[in-house]
């Protein structure tokens, strides 16, 4: 049970029960967790990536990773949660699996953030782990502790970051802003690497320390530069030249040299000197004879037409 200052408020520890980040609603739990501040919603970006990244991490099921952080980013955006819609499944299989997750939501994204979770989607990690193999891995009991902490982390990391600014008033000025989108940029974009220019995906190699402790001008040059990376892709993906289109245009030869001897001068020989070897006919072959072309006609076998005499005589 966290300390927000509604509850610090009726205790009368707080002088006031608004959010200290918005300042604009009451701090509630559920306020915390979609409270609409910008380095908050920063933050919570970037715990939704490192709470997707562990999920994948634990062999977690698509199908459960891809409704969760749905409906986390519905939640902490302040949006209605949406349940999965049962009438695409491909087979029985499948929209059983979809009302297990609907049954899941039902109980609130408060109660699965407190790791509250139902047994429905033991049964679908149960399914998967069985059906792709996924056991010798992580097993169905260890797959439910690690989620659940999971879950439990993700709401601390959130609580923790509200606890930091409200005592660090740095966190919430435009550079710690900047800074932030940085991370939030670098997490996101090394979950999908493919939508940055191949030749400037060093950028990722950068970390969220790295962004948090370096001078604020490097954090500034490294924004405009994954800017530009993230254009450039675009355009080439617009263009229909991305990454692998423009090595198979170019047949993998792209940026490879090749050295050729470099020739002071050219020698020429006379004709007299080079030796002609008469060619023998093979006689296993039989030689057709060209067939002259009508200009190539010789003129003896041409016929003339003499006027006087009125008939055809031979040239």
């Amino acid at each position: 049970m966290w300390a927000v200052n509604m509850r610090q408020f009726k205790w009368k520890q707080a002088e006031s029960p608004q959010c200290p980040l918005c300042k604009d609603k009451d701090e509630t739990r559920k306020h915390l967790f979609s409270c609409q501040n910008i380095t908050a919603k920063s933050n919570r970006k970037i715990q939704i990536s490192k709470l997707s990244k562990e999920l994948r991490r634990i062999q977690t099921a698509p199908l459960i990773t891809n409704h969760l952080i749905r409906a986390l980013h519905q939640f902490h955006n302040n949006y209605p949660v949406s349940m999965a819609n049962t009438g695409t499944a491909n087979d029985d299989t499948e929209k059983t699996h979809l009302e297990s997750i609907n049954a899941q939501l039902r109980l609130g994204i408060d109660n699965l953030l407190s790791g509250a979770l139902t047994t429905h989607l033991s049964s679908i990690q149960h399914h998967h782990i069985k059906t792709y193999n996924v056991g010798k891995f992580t097993s169905l009991r260890s797959w439910n502790r690690s989620v659940i902490t999971a879950l439990l982390n993700h709401a601390n990391d959130l609580w923790q970051f509200r606890s930091t600014a409200l005592h660090d008033e740095a966190l919430l000025t435009r550079e710690a802003l900047l800074r932030e989108q940085a991370i939030a940029l670098l997490l996101l974009y090394k979950a999908t690497p493919y939508k940055i220019a191949y030749e400037q995906r060093r950028l990722l190699d950068r970390t969220a320390t790295y962004l948090r402790q370096t001078h604020l001008r490097n954090v500034r040059s490294w924004l405009s530069r994954f800017n530009l990376a993230i254009e450039e892709e675009a355009n080439r993906a617009k263009n229909g030249r991305t990454d692998i289109r423009h090595w198979l245009k170019n047949n993998g030869n792209e940026g490879v040299t090749v050295s050729l001897p470099i020739v002071d001068h050219v020698e020429i020989v006379p004709e007299s000197s080079i030796s002609h070897v008469e060619q023998v006919p093979d006689p296993s072959i039989d030689i057709v004879e060209p067939v002259p072309e009508p200009n190539s006609i010789p003129r003896s076998g041409l016929l003339t037409f003499d006027p006087l005499t009125l008939s055809h005589a031979p040239n």
